[in-house]
Protein backbone atom coordinates (compact mmCIF):
# COMPACT_ATOMS: atom_id res chain seq x y z
CA UNK A 1 0.00 0.00 0.00
CA UNK A 2 1.37 3.59 -0.66
CA UNK A 3 0.15 6.91 -1.09
CA UNK A 4 2.01 9.66 -1.35
CA UNK A 5 -0.80 12.39 -1.53
CA UNK A 6 -0.24 12.40 -5.68
CA UNK A 7 0.48 10.49 -8.02
CA UNK A 8 2.12 10.44 -11.53
CA UNK A 9 0.82 8.88 -14.28
CA UNK A 10 3.25 6.42 -14.39
CA UNK A 11 2.93 4.69 -11.35
CA UNK A 12 0.47 1.95 -9.87
CA UNK A 13 -2.43 3.50 -8.57
CA UNK A 14 -3.27 3.86 -4.64
CA UNK A 15 -5.59 2.31 -2.69
CA UNK A 16 -8.87 2.00 -3.84
CA UNK A 17 -8.96 3.72 -7.03
CA UNK A 18 -9.26 1.71 -10.36
CA UNK A 19 -8.21 4.44 -12.77
CA UNK A 20 -7.19 8.55 -12.27
CA UNK A 21 -8.08 10.75 -15.59
CA UNK A 22 -7.84 14.19 -14.98
CA UNK A 23 -11.22 15.74 -15.27
CA UNK A 24 -12.38 16.69 -18.17
CA UNK A 25 -15.48 18.79 -19.05
CA UNK A 26 -16.55 16.60 -22.42
CA UNK A 27 -15.45 13.06 -20.50
CA UNK A 28 -17.14 14.29 -17.03
CA UNK A 29 -20.26 16.06 -18.06
CA UNK A 30 -23.03 14.62 -16.56
CA UNK A 31 -21.48 12.83 -13.70
CA UNK A 32 -23.19 13.64 -10.58
CA UNK A 33 -22.67 12.88 -6.83
CA UNK A 34 -25.31 10.42 -5.21
CA UNK A 35 -27.53 11.94 -2.72
CA UNK A 36 -26.16 9.01 -0.57
CA UNK A 37 -22.38 7.79 -0.61
CA UNK A 38 -21.14 4.53 -0.39
CA UNK A 39 -18.97 2.94 1.00
CA UNK A 40 -18.97 -0.28 -0.63
CA UNK A 41 -15.60 0.97 -2.03
CA UNK A 42 -13.46 0.28 0.89
CA UNK A 43 -15.28 -2.81 2.40
CA UNK A 44 -12.18 -4.72 1.31
CA UNK A 45 -9.82 -2.56 2.75
CA UNK A 46 -7.93 -3.28 6.31
CA UNK A 47 -6.09 -0.18 6.28
CA UNK A 48 -6.02 3.04 4.96
CA UNK A 49 -3.59 5.97 5.26
CA UNK A 50 -4.00 8.48 7.80
CA UNK A 51 -2.74 11.89 8.37
CA UNK A 52 -1.17 13.15 11.03
CA UNK A 53 -3.85 15.55 12.00
CA UNK A 54 -6.25 13.27 12.16
CA UNK A 55 -4.65 10.73 14.95
CA UNK A 56 -6.66 12.33 18.07
CA UNK A 57 -9.88 11.49 15.94
CA UNK A 58 -8.95 8.29 14.81
CA UNK A 59 -7.65 6.84 18.06
CA UNK A 60 -11.00 6.40 19.42
CA UNK A 61 -11.92 4.50 17.02
CA UNK A 62 -8.61 2.28 15.36
CA UNK A 63 -5.69 1.03 16.21
CA UNK A 64 -3.14 3.68 14.45
CA UNK A 65 0.32 2.05 13.16
CA UNK A 66 2.57 3.16 10.62
CA UNK A 67 2.72 0.92 7.01
CA UNK A 68 5.82 -1.73 6.89
CA UNK A 69 7.06 0.20 3.84
CA UNK A 70 9.97 2.43 2.65
CA UNK A 71 8.99 5.23 3.53
CA UNK A 72 6.57 4.64 5.92
CA UNK A 73 3.18 6.34 6.18
CA UNK A 74 0.23 6.39 9.15
CA UNK A 75 -2.27 4.05 8.49
CA UNK A 76 -5.89 2.88 10.55
CA UNK A 77 -6.45 -0.77 10.87
CA UNK A 78 -9.71 -1.32 9.79
CA UNK A 79 -10.00 -5.61 9.67
CA UNK A 80 -7.86 -8.34 11.25
CA UNK A 81 -8.36 -10.47 7.98
CA UNK A 82 -7.95 -10.20 4.62
CA UNK A 83 -10.59 -8.28 2.27
CA UNK A 84 -12.60 -7.40 5.10
CA UNK A 85 -12.81 -4.12 6.60
CA UNK A 86 -14.95 -4.30 9.93
CA UNK A 87 -16.55 -0.88 9.24
CA UNK A 88 -18.17 -1.20 6.44
CA UNK A 89 -21.29 -3.22 6.81
CA UNK A 90 -23.23 -4.82 3.31
CA UNK A 91 -25.29 -1.61 2.75
CA UNK A 92 -22.08 0.14 2.37
CA UNK A 93 -22.66 2.46 5.44
CA UNK A 94 -19.95 3.27 7.52
CA UNK A 95 -20.16 2.31 11.18
CA UNK A 96 -22.17 4.44 12.94
CA UNK A 97 -20.05 6.66 15.82
CA UNK A 98 -16.85 5.83 14.18
CA UNK A 99 -14.25 8.19 12.76
CA UNK A 100 -13.98 7.60 8.66
CA UNK A 101 -10.85 8.63 7.59
CA UNK A 102 -10.11 11.52 5.10
CA UNK A 103 -8.29 9.29 2.64
CA UNK A 104 -12.36 7.32 2.20
CA UNK A 105 -14.18 10.81 1.93
CA UNK A 106 -11.58 12.44 -0.42
CA UNK A 107 -12.52 9.41 -2.59
CA UNK A 108 -13.62 9.16 -6.18
CA UNK A 109 -11.36 12.59 -6.10
CA UNK A 110 -7.37 13.07 -6.08
CA UNK A 111 -4.71 15.65 -7.00
CA UNK A 112 -2.24 14.11 -9.07
CA UNK A 113 1.21 15.32 -10.64
CA UNK A 114 1.49 15.62 -14.24
CA UNK A 115 3.82 14.35 -16.49
CA UNK A 116 5.91 17.81 -15.92
CA UNK A 117 6.18 16.84 -11.87
CA UNK A 118 4.85 20.54 -11.15
CA UNK A 119 1.61 20.56 -12.03
CA UNK A 120 -1.63 19.42 -9.85
CA UNK A 121 -4.47 18.40 -11.55
CA UNK A 122 -7.78 17.04 -9.59
CA UNK A 123 -8.58 13.72 -11.01
CA UNK A 124 -11.51 11.67 -10.91
CA UNK A 125 -12.50 7.53 -10.50
CA UNK A 126 -15.48 6.95 -11.87
CA UNK A 127 -17.28 4.68 -9.68
CA UNK A 128 -21.14 3.67 -9.09
CA UNK A 129 -20.77 3.89 -5.28
CA UNK A 130 -20.44 7.45 -5.41
CA UNK A 131 -21.41 8.71 -8.74
CA UNK A 132 -24.03 8.46 -11.24
CA UNK A 133 -25.61 9.91 -14.43
CA UNK A 134 -27.81 12.66 -13.46
CA UNK A 135 -27.85 16.13 -12.44
CA UNK A 136 -28.71 16.03 -8.80
CA UNK A 137 -25.37 17.28 -7.90
CA UNK A 138 -23.44 17.82 -11.11
CA UNK A 139 -19.98 18.02 -10.72
CA UNK A 140 -20.46 20.26 -14.28
CA UNK A 141 -22.76 22.97 -15.01
CA UNK A 142 -22.22 24.62 -19.09
CA UNK A 143 -18.38 22.70 -18.66
CA UNK A 144 -17.82 24.67 -15.50
CA UNK A 145 -17.13 23.60 -11.98
CA UNK A 146 -20.51 23.59 -9.54
CA UNK A 147 -20.36 24.23 -5.54
CA UNK A 148 -20.01 20.24 -5.29
CA UNK A 149 -16.65 20.35 -7.40
CA UNK A 150 -15.84 23.52 -5.85
CA UNK A 151 -16.05 21.42 -2.14
CA UNK A 152 -14.21 18.27 -3.46
CA UNK A 153 -11.39 20.30 -5.19
CA UNK A 154 -10.67 22.40 -1.46
CA UNK A 155 -10.73 19.09 0.44
CA UNK A 156 -7.94 17.80 -2.17
CA UNK A 157 -5.97 20.96 -1.65
CA UNK A 158 -6.43 20.71 1.99
CA UNK A 159 -5.99 17.19 2.35
CA UNK A 160 -2.18 17.44 0.10
CA UNK A 161 -1.23 19.86 2.56
CA UNK A 162 -1.88 17.86 5.51
CA UNK A 163 -0.01 15.02 3.80
CA UNK A 164 2.73 17.21 3.44
CA UNK A 165 2.97 17.69 7.22
CA UNK A 166 2.26 14.09 7.60
CA UNK A 167 5.52 12.72 5.68
CA UNK A 168 7.75 15.85 7.40
CA UNK A 169 6.75 14.41 11.40
CA UNK A 170 6.81 10.65 9.69
CA UNK A 171 10.10 11.13 8.42
CA UNK A 172 11.64 12.55 11.57
CA UNK A 173 10.49 9.42 13.42
CA UNK A 174 12.33 7.47 10.64
CA UNK A 175 15.47 9.31 10.73
CA UNK A 176 15.46 8.65 14.27
CA UNK A 177 15.12 4.80 13.95
CA UNK A 178 11.48 5.37 16.00
CA UNK A 179 10.02 2.64 13.86
CA UNK A 180 10.40 -0.99 14.48
CA UNK A 181 8.35 -3.76 12.45
CA UNK A 182 5.96 -5.47 15.27
CA UNK A 183 3.21 -7.83 16.08
CA UNK A 184 0.36 -7.58 18.30
CA UNK A 185 -1.23 -10.85 19.95
CA UNK A 186 -4.48 -10.54 21.08
CA UNK A 187 -6.37 -13.00 23.25
CA UNK A 188 -9.84 -13.83 21.31
CA UNK A 189 -13.17 -14.76 23.63
CA UNK A 190 -12.95 -18.44 22.33
CA UNK A 191 -9.69 -18.20 24.64
CA UNK A 192 -7.27 -18.28 21.33
CA UNK A 193 -4.74 -15.84 20.44
CA UNK A 194 -4.41 -14.18 17.52
CA UNK A 195 -1.52 -12.08 16.45
CA UNK A 196 -1.67 -9.46 13.82
CA UNK A 197 1.42 -8.39 11.98
CA UNK A 198 2.71 -6.57 8.93
CA UNK A 199 3.17 -3.22 10.03
CA UNK A 200 5.11 -0.75 12.51
CA UNK A 201 4.88 1.47 15.67
CA UNK A 202 6.90 3.50 17.33
CA UNK A 203 9.64 1.87 19.52
CA UNK A 204 8.68 2.57 22.95
CA UNK A 205 12.46 2.09 24.46
CA UNK A 206 14.00 4.80 21.68
CA UNK A 207 11.38 6.95 22.27
CA UNK A 208 12.18 7.03 26.74
CA UNK A 209 15.70 7.10 25.51
CA UNK A 210 15.49 10.64 23.17
CA UNK A 211 16.50 13.88 24.70
CA UNK A 212 15.08 16.10 26.58
CA UNK A 213 15.46 19.18 24.07
CA UNK A 214 13.90 17.22 21.86
CA UNK A 215 10.76 16.23 23.37
CA UNK A 216 10.58 19.55 24.31
CA UNK A 217 10.75 20.64 20.93
CA UNK A 218 7.84 18.20 20.32
CA UNK A 219 5.96 18.99 22.43
CA UNK A 220 5.45 22.66 21.46
CA UNK A 221 5.23 21.75 17.59
CA UNK A 222 2.49 19.12 19.04
CA UNK A 223 4.46 15.95 17.47
CA UNK A 224 4.16 14.14 21.45
CA UNK A 225 0.40 14.76 21.09
CA UNK A 226 0.52 12.56 17.89
CA UNK A 227 2.70 9.49 19.30
CA UNK A 228 1.12 9.49 22.51
CA UNK A 229 -2.66 9.29 20.28
CA UNK A 230 -0.75 6.41 18.69
CA UNK A 231 0.06 4.85 21.64
CA UNK A 232 -3.59 5.21 23.46
CA UNK A 233 -5.05 3.62 20.35
CA UNK A 234 -3.60 0.30 20.90
CA UNK A 235 -6.39 -0.46 23.06
CA UNK A 236 -8.46 -0.45 19.90
CA UNK A 237 -7.02 -4.06 19.27
CA UNK A 238 -9.41 -6.12 21.21
CA UNK A 239 -12.14 -4.23 19.85
CA UNK A 240 -11.27 -4.99 16.94
CA UNK A 241 -10.82 -8.53 17.57
CA UNK A 242 -14.21 -8.64 19.23
CA UNK A 243 -15.18 -6.93 16.19
CA UNK A 244 -13.90 -9.80 13.95
CA UNK A 245 -15.20 -12.52 16.29
CA UNK A 246 -18.76 -11.11 16.12
CA UNK A 247 -18.92 -10.71 12.40
CA UNK A 248 -17.42 -14.12 12.06
CA UNK A 249 -20.29 -16.12 14.00
CA UNK A 250 -23.29 -14.03 12.59
CA UNK A 251 -21.61 -15.36 8.42
CA UNK A 252 -21.41 -19.25 10.52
Amino acid sequence: MSDSGTQTQETSLPPLYSEMIPLNAEMHAGYSLRARRSYGYAAAEVSLPLNVAEFPHAALSYPIAFANTTPSFPIAILGVSSGVNLFVDEEGSWLPGSYVPAYARRYPFFLAKQKDGEKLALCLDRNDNVLELSDRQPLLSDGEPTPALKNAMEFCQNYYKAQTLTRQVVDSFEKLDLLIERQVSIDTVGGEKMRIGGFKMIDEEKFKALPAELLSEWRDRDILMLIYAHKLSQENWSRLVERHTQRTAVKS
